[in-house]
């Protein structure tokens, strides 16, 4: 996701250039923005056919860097002194009024087109753009554009605003400190370096800073790190020092090849990077550079140049309607669907991209302009007064006047001793009557924010990102007997349930789960995960896998570990040096042959069916009928899904247990969303809370007695 340069004013007609005339309009710029926009817009509707395209933000960022750094200095150089609040409150007119227009106009839209899951996690969106503090919320939820069981919300694409936003908040402000020190030292000591000096080393730190930032924090937690301030001021900073380094634009052969090398950078970049490019990290350094260059060597409209066919109308106008374009172009994207109820075909794509077009420039015409030229609000103190008063009125409405409904409620427990309440509606003898068993509780409003809201064991399972082993004890914290669970997220989705087992058995519950790591001794391999961050990720779960065998095999309080993955995601390969004739199968029995010399039992849970790629609550919440959210059995229960249950079947060994509950998911036909009241599924693949902790009984029955 990526946002376009939102604070300076997209007709630049102040704008300073990189050479000795520093009034000059410079309409590449404009077709440069053109560029950076259309590369998020495409990757946002084609995200395999231009997978890098998110690389737009970088652009952004740097000419962002680079005129509102000229504006500044050029203040100061014609009145010896800087207003930040006037500077602030020209970003105010500028960007507010659209912004805010469409936050509300698709939040609107969300509550009559969307189902209820969505609302409570759309108004904390919006709210948090409101106040600019979108991408802060994002890194706290480690959400990626790509997340297997996220869904997206109409505000995300906000989190490039807030970060040019707090940039524009804090720079002038770091401007004004600066002015004033020179004024003292010129004060005290009769002479001060110059300005633009004193700007050049700081900002050469402060990048610097920020840039070893972005590559240790992208190294250890990418999805963090993809948000978060700090690790984007650098390219700032870029756009920045072009406009105070003494630097010449360049023309001729040399200006028209260093050009076409620049745009190529951007667009090559926009299509060799992806969701599994470990980014913004060392690699952020192509586009930006190039970004850069182009500032540079744009200003050469020879025919036949790079920046001659940026200047052209048709590039100028997308410049013009990029800030509306950005704006509109994502609601649109995500509210299709459910519009749809069901995938956006190709020729709605383009749609969409002609909606926003048009959308784009009648709000250009009618709230752009219009406000940010208003007499009303071009007093200082007006301009401020509407952004606190706007931003506090719609933070106030959203929280307060249109809650989402249904959220307030806590989670439901199961309901002990009700065999029509969860799986065992599927059972005849019961005589249970509707499958559905009526209107689910909770609601499945409720039932999604076990996702990152009320997550049920919170700090109890690793990340996968991060090093450390994470380790809870569930159940009887003074149990007779100690059962270690070990796996991935569906490891973890089981907690509920051995929670409430250790509980009622006496059950000792020591958790080692991580997530997106299977618990074997082959290398999983998710094809969504390339280059570094791939590499990374396997290394750091390989050595997860070591460091928790070594820790369970050697304590011999645990008598019994209980296995759980989503293996059907992954593929597997040996490791280096390993012998493994078939690594799906072998290196979960490698596991296992070592716990059983150790003298441990082991459980191995079945993965769940499959909901054939359906957010299952948000299903729920727009069929009349649970069972439209229903998936084929053939198709819930492939013979491929599960290897550790393939491996079980391959391996002799008299302490491997497979307890697999696919008949409390499904009948003949069909494995369902929705039994006897309680949703099954807390997003595409988890079990819910509530379901697991239904299922307790069935797991129970299938555990092995203690062996000793």
């Amino acid at each position: 996701m990526t946002a376009p340069d939102i604070a300076t004013e997209n007709h630049q007609r102040q704008a300073v250039s990189a050479g000795p005339r520093r009034d000059e309009f410079q309409p590449e710029i404009q077709g440069l923005r053109a560029v950076a926009v259309l590369l998020v817009v495409i990757y946002h509707l084609w995200p395999n056919r231009l997978s890098g395209g998110f690389i737009g933000v970088d652009v952004f960022f740097v000419i962002s860097g680079y005129l509102i750094t000229a504006h500044l200095v050029r203040e100061v150089s014609a009145t010896g002194r800087l207003s930040a609040a006037r500077f602030w409150s020209r970003r105010v007119r500028r960007l507010l009024p659209l912004a805010m227009t469409v936050s509300l106009i698709s939040t609107a839209a969300v509550y009559l087109l969307a189902p209820s899951t969505v609302w409570d996690v759309t108004v904390r969106q919006v709210v948090a753009s409101t106040l600019y503090v979108q991408n802060w919320v994002l890194a706290g939820d480690a959400i990626d554009y790509s997340a297997k069981d996220n869904d997206a919300t109409i505000a995300q694409h906000y989190w490039s605003l807030s970060i040019e936003e707090q940039f524009y908040f804090v720079w002038p402000l770091l401007v004004v400190a600066i002015v004033a020190v020179l004024a003292l030292v010129r004060a005290r000591l009769g002479r001060a370096p110059e300005l633009k000096t004193v700007l050049v080393y700081t900002l050469v730190a402060v990048g610097m800073v920020s840039f070893g930032c972005s590559v240790v924090l992208t190294a250890g937690n990418q999805a963090t790190a993809y948000f978060v301030t700090p690790t984007r001021v650098w390219e700032f900073v870029f756009g920045a020092l072009i406009s105070l380094l003494p630097l010449r634009a360049l023309r001729g052969p040399w200006a028209m090849t260093a050009g076409w090398t620049a745009m190529a950078v951007i667009v090559v970049t926009g299509y060799l990077f992806s969701s599994a490019t470990a980014f913004p990290g060392w690699i952020a350094v192509l586009p930006v550079a190039a970004t850069a260059v182009a500032l540079v060597t744009l200003r050469d409209r020879e025919r036949y140049s790079a920046g001659y066919w940026l200047t052209r109308r048709p590039m100028i106008f997308l410049g013009d309607i990029s800030y509306g374009l950005y704006l509109w172009h994502w609601p649109l994207i995500v509210l299709a669907p459910y519009v749809l109820d069901g995938p956006v075909p190709a020729t709605v794509k383009l749609g969409l991209l002609a909606l926003g077009i048009v959308l784009s420039w009648v709000s250009k015409l009618v709230v752009e302009d219009p406000l940010r030229h208003s007499a009303l609000l071009r007093p200082t103190r007006n301009s401020l007064g509407f952004a606190v008063a706007g931003m506090t009125a719609v933070a106030v409405a959203l929280l307060v006047v249109v809650p989402a409904p249904g959220v307030q409620a806590g989670p439901a427990e199961y309901v002990a001793g009700d065999p029509c309440h969860g799986p065992g509606v599927l059972d005849p003898a019961n005589n249970c009557g509707s499958l559905a068993g009526g209107a689910p509780v909770p609601p499945p409003a409720v039932v999604i924010r076990e996702n990152k809201q009320d997550i049920a064991y919170p700090g109890c399972q690793a990340d996968a990102d991060t090093a450390d082993i994470v380790s809870c004890i569930l159940g009887d914290k003074n149990g007779t007997r100690t059962i270690a669970i070990v796996g991935d997220s569906h490891a973890t989705s089981w907690f509920p349930a051995f929670d409430r087992l250790g509980r009622d058995n006496s059950w000792r519950i020591l958790t080692f789960t991580r997530s997106s790591c299977p618990f074997t001794l082959a290398e999983r391999n998710d094809p969504e995960e390339r280059g570094e961050l791939g590499a990374d990720r396997r290394a750091t779960c390989d050595s997860h896998v070591d460091r928790v065998l070594d820790k369970i095999t050697t304590d011999p309080d645990i008598d019994t570990v209980v296995s759980a993955s989503y293996s059907s995601v992954f593929t597997f390969t040996a490791r280096p040096a390993a012998n493994l004739a078939n690594p799906a199968v072998d290196g979960f029995i490698e596991v296992w042959s070592r716990l059983h010399a150790a003298g441990k039992s082991v459980v191995v849970m079945a993965d769940v069916p499959l909901t054939g790629g359906k957010n299952v609550p948000t299903c729920l919440a727009e069929k009349t009928d649970p069972a439209d959210c229903a998936v084929p059995r053939r198709d819930a229960l492939p013979a491929t899904r599960m290897a550790q249950a393939s491996a079980v079947q391959a391996t002799n060994l008299p302490n491997v247990t497979l307890v697999d509950l696919s008949d409390q998911f499904c009948d003949a036909q069909n494995c369902y969303a929705q039994l006897g009241s309680v949703i099954v599924y807390r997003d595409k693949s988890h079990v819910s809370r509530t379901f697991s902790l239904a299922l307790a009984p069935y797991i129970e029955r299938a555990f092995p007695a203690h062996p000793r």
